[in-house]
C-alpha cells in the first residue's frame, strides 16, 4: 500500500516461506499486484499436498492485504507457523 512498516517485513516473510516450502511464488506473472492486492493466490496445499491443511490459513492470515490481519511481530508469525505442526509431524518437507 505503498508504506513501509514492521507488517512490511512481515509479509515479505510470508512470501519467502511460501517460495521456500513449494518453490513457486504466491504472486506470479506481469500482473502479480491485481492477485496481491485481492489476497488471491493457490493455496500452498494444492502446490505440495504432502505440507500441513494448517498452512493455508497461515498463509491467508500472513499474505493478507490487509496489514492488521497478519502476524503482530516476528515472535507471533514464529507461533503461528510452528502452530502449522504437530508434534509428532516430522519438520522436513523434501
Amino acid at each position: 500500500m505503498g508504506s513501509v512498516l514492521p507488517a512490511s517485513d512481515l509479509y515479505a516473510l510470508a512470501v519467502m516461506t511460501y517460495e521456500l516450502l513449494c518453490g513457486k511464488r504466491p504472486f506470479i506473472g506481469p500482473d502479480y499486484l491485481g492477485p496481491k492486492m485481492r489476497g488471491e493466490f493457490v493455496p500452498i496445499t494444492r502446490q505440495r499436498p504432502a505440507l500441513p491443511a494448517q498452512l493455508d490459513a497461515f498463509f491467508s492470515m500472513a499474505l493478507s492485504p490487509d496489514p492488521s490481519r497478519r502476524p503482530a511481530d516476528a515472535l507471533a508469525f514464529r507461533k503461528a507457523l510452528e502452530g502449522c505442526w504437530d508434534a509428532s509431524m516430522p519438520r522436513t518437507v523434501v
